[in-house]
C-alpha cells in the first residue's frame, strides 16, 4: 500500500502529506512570532526552530515531485468531478508547489546574503542578528506567507467542501490503509 492506485493514495504519498502539513503550520507559526519578536535573542531562538523546517519541507517537497514524476502515479479525480473543478484542483496544487519553493528560496537567500548562519546557529543567540528587512528577498517571504495561508485556506475548504457537502470521503482518499481491501 505504499504506492497509489485508480481510487486512493498510498500511505508515502499520504504521510508525506500529512507531515508536509504539519511543519507548514510550524513554518507559519514561527515565522509570524520571528516577525513580531521583541528581541533579537527571541527571533534568533525561534529562527533556529523556523529554518530547519524550512529544510525539511524542501526536502519532503523534492521527495514528492520526485515520487510523482518518477514512481508513483496519482489516483484518478474523485468520481463524478467536474472537469473544471479538477482543472481548479491541478492549478491550485502548482500554485502551493510553487509558493513552497518560493517560500524556502527567499528564506534561505535572505539567511545567505545576510551571512546569518553563524549568528542562527554558531553563537548560541551572542551574535546580534542581521537585519533581514532590509534584505531584498524579505517582502517576496512575506507576501509569500501570505499567498500561502490564502491558497492552504482553499485547500482545507475544498477538502471540507468535498468531505461533508458532497460527501464523496475525499478524506478517506487521503489517508493511511492497512490493506487492499480499504
Amino acid at each position: 500500500m505504499l504506492k497509489s492506485d485508480k481510487q486512493y493514495y498510498g500511505n508515502v504519498p499520504t504521510a508525506i502529506h500529512w507531515i508536509s502539513a504539519v511543519i507548514i503550520f510550524a513554518l507559519l507559526v514561527t515565522g509570524f512570532t520571528a516577525d513580531g519578536a521583541a528581541s533579537s535573542q527571541m527571533k534568533i531562538a525561534i529562527l533556529r526552530t523556523h529554518i530547519p523546517f524550512g529544510l525539511a519541507l524542501l526536502l519532503l517537497t523534492a521527495v514528492r515531485i520526485i515520487w510523482w514524476w518518477c514512481i508513483d502515479a496519482k489516483p484518478e479525480p474523485v468520481l463524478g468531478a467536474r472537469p473544471i473543478m479538477t482543472r481548479a484542483a491541478a492549478v491550485l496544487h502548482i500554485l502551493l508547489y510553487a509558493t513552497l519553493l518560493g517560500m524556502i528560496a527567499s528564506g534561505l537567500a535572505m539567511v545567505v546574503l545576510k551571512n546569518a548562519w553563524g549568528a542562527i546557529f554558531l553563537s548560541y543567540g551572542q551574535a546580534a542578528l542581521p537585519d533581514f528587512d532590509s534584505a531584498p528577498p524579505r517582502g517576496p517571504h512575506g507576501a509569500g506567507a501570505l499567498a500561502l495561508m490564502a491558497l492552504l485556506t482553499l485547500h482545507v475548504a475544498a477538502a471540507l467542501f468535498h468531505q461533508f457537502v458532497k460527501r464523496d470521503r475525499i478524506f478517506r482518499r487521503m489517508w493511511f490503509r492497512r490493506n487492499i481491501g480499504q
